[in-house]
């Protein structure tokens, strides 16, 4: 049997602070509770984007917290950023982008509109 096109899994994974307490979510793309990982990472980020910031909301998805959403280099350059609220989201940046001048421009550009960022699985320095 196949899900409901409506149905959409989120995966939140809690982000602590050193006393416990969540500071934030990793906000995950889902296909249902036993298929954890998307075809497309691409798709999977407009899928949070969609569902969590417009379908949801931001505060029913992440309360208090911030959001981190995973970003490749073709998003990170798009405009779908501009669905997002900068107080409550922090881009992930993906380690398969290729860091040069104009994404050192984005992020700039992105950081004095106010996001944040966090590299994820960095695997040296």
């Amino acid at each position: 049997m196949q899900p409901s096109p409506l149905l959409f899994w989120l995966g939140r994974q809690p982000i602590l602070d050193s006393t416990g307490n969540t500071v934030a979510y990793e906000l995950l793309f889902r296909t249902g509770p036993d298929q954890p990982f998307p075809t497309s990472g691409q798709a999977a980020t407009a899928s949070v984007i969609a569902h969590a910031f417009n379908d949801l909301g931001t505060a029913s998805v992440l309360g208090n917290c911030k959001g981190f959403i995973n970003f490749d280099t073709e998003l990170l350059m798009s405009d779908v950023i501009e669905l997002l609220p900068p107080h409550a989201t922090v881009i992930e940046l993906l380690e398969t982008i290729e860091i040069d001048g104009k994404v050192i421009e984005r992020c700039r550009e992105l950081r004095a509109r106010g996001f944040a960022f966090a590299l994820d699985d960095v695997v040296q320095l």
